[in-house]
């Protein structure tokens, strides 16, 4: 994030790139890259505990089309998904964001972002109550007992 906020304010680049490049677009995309990290993590593991046939257990275990195909349509899911958690999250900012126009100061726009981090977080905080409700189901002797009989 340092890197591109010192690249972005060299003399060559565009006015455009150099807006963006301030410490307050720093500061909201610190806000939002735990959350969203913690997305991601939830959702493949929501896949493991949803749908355990469709988990790659090892790189040595399978090889070839079928296994890219299926590694294609778990990334479309894991994208879709994502997509779709991060909506009312984007709509929190833009009003937020249309709110504090009429602010000048610097910390209006990270103050507009909280609330869609709030609920982001709120977001994986339930998801995380509700797979841990289904992996409480999964009852592995169970499991044994059904293959013995």
């Amino acid at each position: 994030l340092t890197g591109s906020l010192l690249i972005l304010h060299l003399p060559n680049e565009t006015a455009a790139l150099q807006r963006i490049a301030t410490p307050e677009f720093a500061i909201v995309v610190l806000l939002f890259a735990i959350p969203i990290c913690a997305m991601q993590l939830l959702i493949r593991n929501a896949a493991a505990v949803l749908f355990p046939a469709w988990t790659l257990r090892s790189q040595d275990d399978q090889r070839g089309f079928a296994v890219m195909g299926q590694r294609v349509v778990v990334l479309a899911g894991n994208l879709l998904i994502l997509t779709i958690s991060l909506i009312p999250p984007a709509i929190l900012v833009l009003i937020g964001w249309f709110v504090s126009r009429s602010f000048q100061a610097n910390f209006a726009v990270p103050f507009a972002t909280v609330p869609a981090v709030a609920l982001l977080v709120a977001e994986v905080w339930l998801g995380i109550k509700m797979l841990g409700a289904q992996f409480e189901r999964i009852d592995v002797t169970n499991e044994m007992g059904s293959a013995i009989l």
